[in-house]
C-alpha cells in the first residue's frame, strides 16, 4: 500500500475520522472508531493516538470557535475548485 504522508494537524484527521464514523461510510456503519482510526492512520502515515481524547478536544472548541473547522475548510475548497471549472467550462 502506498502511504499518503498526513501534512495537515493531527486535529483534523480525526475530524474527518469522526465524520466518517458518524456517517457510516466503512462497512454501512458496523467499524468502531478504534477500528477506522488505526486503518486510516496506517493509510496516511500517522499516529493518531488516544483518537477519544482528540474528540473531547474538538468538542471543546464549541466555546471558542466552530468545531468543524476542518471540514468547512474541505467544503469551501471543494465548492471553490466546483466554481473555477464552471468558470472555465463557459
Amino acid at each position: 500500500m502506498i502511504t499518503l504522508p498526513w501534512t495537515s494537524p493531527k486535529v483534523a484527521l480525526a475530524e474527518l475520522i469522526y465524520a466518517f464514523h458518524a456517517y457510516g461510510v466503512f462497512a454501512a456503519g458496523r467499524l468502531d472508531i478504534k477500528n477506522i482510526t488505526e486503518t486510516i492512520g496506517i493509510m496516511f502515515g500517522m499516529k493518531i493516538g488516544n483518537i477519544y481524547k482528540v474528540f473531547e478536544e474538538i468538542r471543546m472548541h464549541k466555546r471558542n470557535r466552530n468545531r468543524t473547522q476542518f471540514l468547512d475548510k474541505l467544503r469551501e475548497g471543494l465548492e471553490q475548485r466546483m466554481a473555477e471549472c464552471d468558470e472555465a467550462a463557459l
